[in-house]
């Protein structure tokens, strides 16, 4: 299940804060696991930032969209990254401490897994 993915990933990663997978035209977390009461601003905020750089990318001219975001402060960083074709993309809060190189490798081992869950679960 999702749930259980999201826990494997939360676990591998030294200064896990919280992850989701959100729905990119929504900005609506499908599922979370998290160190946190709640977080759906963040998320809402990177699906909201997708569309706005993949229209600067469109009225550039530019045929490709954004694969990956990296948001850098002081304390955590936030990364999310497209998951295939699914319409949704995983996002991710770590302490700063942590690794992007790490957090790329972990992403990328749980990819295919988390796109065959998510097309289960949305899939009717």
């Amino acid at each position: 299940m999702l749930e259980n993915t999201l826990q494997l990933i939360s676990k591998e990663l030294p200064g896990f804060v919280s992850l989701s997978v959100v729905n990119v035209a929504q900005g609506l977390p499908l599922v979370s696991a998290s160190n946190l009461d709640s977080n759906p601003g963040a998320d809402a905020f990177h699906a909201s930032l997708y569309g706005m750089l993949n229209r600067g990318l469109s009225e550039m001219g530019a045929k490709q969209k954004i694969q990956s975001v990296v948001i850098d402060s002081e304390n955590v960083q936030f990364f999310s990254t497209q998951l295939g074709d699914t319409g949704y993309f995983v996002h991710l809060i770590s302490e700063k401490n942590t690794t992007l190189g790490f957090v790329h490798a972990v992403i990328r081992k749980y990819e295919q897994r988390l796109i065959e869950e998510i097309t289960k679960l949305t899939t009717v």
